[in-house]
């Protein structure tokens, strides 16, 4: 940690160097994306987001809907792939389903990251998680990153960061319309429109999209048929949304290959039987009234709703499954302005409150989670505020665990609590300077599924975790950075992994203290008026703190992480880019005994170009130029600790899109 703190403190001294001597530039203005957080957030009118954005003073990196467009980004995955604090896994090797990791997770990352589409948290009972990837780039606003612990706005999950996708709002004679084509016979089409009427107090925005493709792998053919609508209302007093969202996603499950599979051909499939369908409707809902000047109530919840049926192949016996899930989740929060003479304090309270099942085959699990929070901004000083804030939560379980000594079920009710604080200090040094100190709780109740699977069918204690972290952000017309060291301590962090017993199995347990210590660093240069560089530098230092695994890596955690991108505009309206994405060495999924190896890192390298005028954009993008042959996914086998499951990666691709809007 000391080491950390050295390099934390060299590029302190070299921002305030660096802003005094570049007071004298003059270049084109950049686009934003790096930006403090704002305590007045809470008051925004901003229709599709007015759920608590205000999560802390530390950096948000924001990917706009030009960068998107800039990067001729074909999917979700692609545009995250734009963060340099965004680790991407793929589970199984399927990138439709990749989880996003920030902050030194791995296996467990989609349970430790808070997802959010327009500010509200979207929470499965169980593992599985909403697909991010369905929503259509082109219905994308923007996507907010925040690393870091966010819990005492949003509870559960917000370990390592938070990622939240905003959607469009409605706009006048909205008329969009494109179709693509790609490598492994991908295909793809998508029309949108909207409007707004009744004097621009109604909007509505329409987006449906069909997309299919036989992927990389073989038996991994994916079809998808989405559908979105959006209703928005919004006056001086009132604002009001309803969401919907339809995803209906068929996909075949290609399955794992041996060292010497992936040596002979790494597209060749583990078997031709495995696969998942899934019919997944989403309704968001959401309301804010301005009770007067200073005070407002907002209302916001979602309700989901999953049904899925596939099939699997273990140790070469085919078993068929049907699933379901339901989930709804309903958070009431007040916020406003208390004047306290020369000051005014910016508070937000709520509750949170939810309840959702998940059904596999026969079996119903169900989670019911009640929490309150409070957190106040206070202004200390004209440029010094302070953020304090808590929470209470339980969650509720009914439940049947497996004994896997007796393979019999086991009826279980546990119940789970936290309780978290936060403390944070931001100084606003100057326009375009600001430090922060925080120190932020954490907390993750267990699954519905990591319960039913628990070791010896013990219930999980509640992963609770506190970090600190420090940074610095700075912006000018030729640079916009930020810097942040941190650790992260967690204690009962949850996660499977293989304990022998009878026989080898992948356990849900409770692990012994682990912890996490890094620093990060983005800059984004505008070199030229046409020409910018955006980088980023992510350090991780993932360990078990203590016990049987003291001092061992945790698994699939790579220390090192770099990317770099470059956007060359030839023209108004011609853009090229290129970028270039460094995972460092790790363990494999579940080797918490580090005995496995090392994986070796990898690079990716992607570029495009982007053609717009005022009717019509061309893209195309082309990714991992050099066809590398990589994994997204490595796994210890169950039954033999020394052998290795491996999911590869895809190969070249790449995708042309022609778009209108009329």
């Amino acid at each position: 940690m000391g080491k950390l703190l050295i390099v934390f403190i060299f590029f302190t001294f070299t921002f305030f160097i660096f802003s005094s001597a570049s007071a004298t530039f003059t270049t084109t203005e950049i686009p934003t994306v790096l930006i403090a957080a704002d305590q007045n957030t809470v008051n925004s009118t901003n229709l599709n987001n007015f759920a608590t954005t205000d999560f802390s003073q530390s950096p948000v990196q924001t990917i706009t809907a030009k960068e998107l467009s800039q990067s001729s980004a074909g999917s979700l995955l692609d545009a995250l792939a734009l963060s340099n604090a965004v680790t991407i896994i793929e589970p199984d090797g399927i990138a439709s389903r990749s989880v996003f990791a920030l902050r030194g997770f791995s296996d467990n990352a989609a349970s430790n990251t808070a997802v959010l589409l327009n500010g509200q948290p979207l929470s499965d009972p169980d593992l599985g998680i909403f697909s991010l990837n369905a929503i259509p780039l082109s219905s994308i606003k923007r996507i907010e990153i925040i690393p870091g612990s966010a819990a005492v706005l949003l509870g559960d999950q917000a370990v390592g960061g938070i990622i939240n996708v905003i959607t469009t709002e409605p706009e006048k004679h909205l008329r969009h319309a494109q179709i693509s084509y790609g490598n492994f016979a991908t295909k793809q089409a998508q029309v949108s429109f909207g409007d707004k009427i009744f004097a621009n107090n109604f909007g509505y925005i329409i987006n449906a999209r069909h997309y299919d493709s036989d992927n990389y792998r073989e038996n991994n053919a994916e079809n998808e048929n989405n559908f979105d609508l959006a209703l928005t209302y919004d006056n001086l007093d009132f604002a009001g949304k309803i969401r919907y969202f339809k995803i209906d996603q068929r996909l075949r499950l290609p399955g794992a290959l041996t060292w010497q599979q992936v040596l002979e051909n790494p597209r060749q499939a583990e078997n031709t039987i495995a696969y998942n369908n899934q019919d997944t409707d989403l309704l968001q809902l959401g309301a804010k009234y301005n009770l007067n000047s200073n005070w407002q109530i907002v209302f916001t919840g979602n309700l989901q709703t999953m049904q899925g049926v596939g099939a699997y192949l273990f140790q070469g016996i085919t078993t068929s499954f049907t699933e379901a899930r339901h989930a709804l989740e309903f958070r009431p929060t007040i916020s406003g302005t208390i004047n306290t003479g020369n000051n005014s304090i910016f508070p937000i309270l709520g509750i949170d409150l939810s309840t959702g099942d998940y059904r596999l085959n026969t079996v119903t699990s169900s989670q019911k989670m009640l929490a309150e929070f409070l957190q106040v901004n206070i202004p200390i000083h004209t440029n010094i505020t302070l953020v304090v804030g808590a929470r209470n939560a339980a969650a509720f379980y009914d439940l049947y665990a497996y004994d896997f000594y007796t393979y019999s079920k086991i009826h279980a009710t546990p119940i789970n609590r936290a309780f978290i604080d936060s403390e944070e200090l931001s100084w606003q040094v100057r326009e375009n300077l600001r430090m922060f100190l925080r120190r932020a709780g954490s907390f993750r109740f267990p699954k519905t599924d990591e319960e039913t699977y628990a070791l010896n069918s013990k219930p999980l204690n509640t992963q609770l975790g506190v970090s600190y972290e420090g940074g610095v952000v700075f912006a000018n017309n030729f640079l916009q950075t930020s810097a942040a060291i941190y650790q992260l301590n967690l204690t009962n962090e949850i996660a499977a992994i293989p304990i022998a017993t009878a026989e080898y199995q992948i356990y849900n347990t409770n692990l012994d203290p682990t912890r996490r210590q890094g620093f990060s660093l983005s800059a984004l240069f505008q070199v030229l008026p046409q020409w910018q560089i955006n980088t980023g530098y992510d350090f991780v230092c993932a360990k078990f703190n203590s016990g049987s695994y003291a001092g061992k890596d945790m698994p699939f955690v790579a220390r090192n992480n770099f990317s770099v991108r470059t956007v060359y505009t030839i023209h108004t309206a011609l853009n090229l880019f290129i970028e270039g994405r460094y995972t460092g060495a790790r363990f494999p999924i579940n080797d918490v005994t580090n005995s496995a190896g090392l994986l070796g890192g990898f690079t990716i390298f992607n570029v495009g170009a982007e053609y717009e005028n005022t009717h019509v954009k061309i893209d195309a993008r082309i990714n991992n130029l050099t066809n590398k042959l990589y994994y997204g996914y490595v796994v210890v086998n169950s039954g033999n600790l020394s052998a290795l499951k491996f999911y590869p990666g895809s190969g070249l691709s790449a995708l042309f899109t022609l778009a209108v809007k009329l």
